[in-house]
């Protein structure tokens, strides 16, 4: 997986090389007295990450994640793919560009997960409910018994 590539103009700037539109051109040649193109789009607004990717994805070899992308929890990236837009929730993707192939599970049941937050419980409860993780439908059934 490669993520943070960044990003050239590639409208109104006559050339794409860095050395005309950065600052801090990494060839150490630079004829822009300041950064006139962001060259990276990030997921914060601290400006830290280019690439935010949830708990529980799954990312196959070879993938592209541009800058600017969030990848929700429980997705999956199918091999090779070249993600240039944000991935919902369990959903799964792939091609060049990426392309929404289906859902993992049911509105409702994405809606569960989401607010069961299953990753961030801790060992203790990870090991009593591992059992139910084999279906949804399982772990749903368990959890409403619990709940009761």
């Amino acid at each position: 997986m490669r993520t943070g590539l960044g990003r050239h103009p590639t409208r109104d700037f006559v050339s794409v090389h860095p050395a005309f539109f950065s600052a801090s051109d990494p060839t150490q040649l630079t004829f822009a007295s300041k950064q006139l193109f962001d060259e990276h789009l990030y997921v914060d607004v601290e400006k830290k990450y280019f690439v935010e990717i949830g708990s529980d994805v799954w990312i196959g070899n070879n993938v592209i994640i541009m800058d600017g992308i969030t990848i929700g929890h429980g997705a999956i990236i199918a091999a090779g793919a070249v993600v240039t837009k944000s991935v919902a929730p369990y959903s799964v993707v792939g091609g060049v560009p990426a392309k929404f192939i289906k859902y993992r599970f049911s509105e409702e049941e994405i809606s569960f997960l989401l607010r069961l937050k299953w990753w961030e419980k801790g060992q203790n409860w990870l090991r009593v409910h591992a059992s139910s993780f084999v279906s949804i439908s399982e772990l749903r059934k368990v959890l409403d018994q619990v709940l009761k």
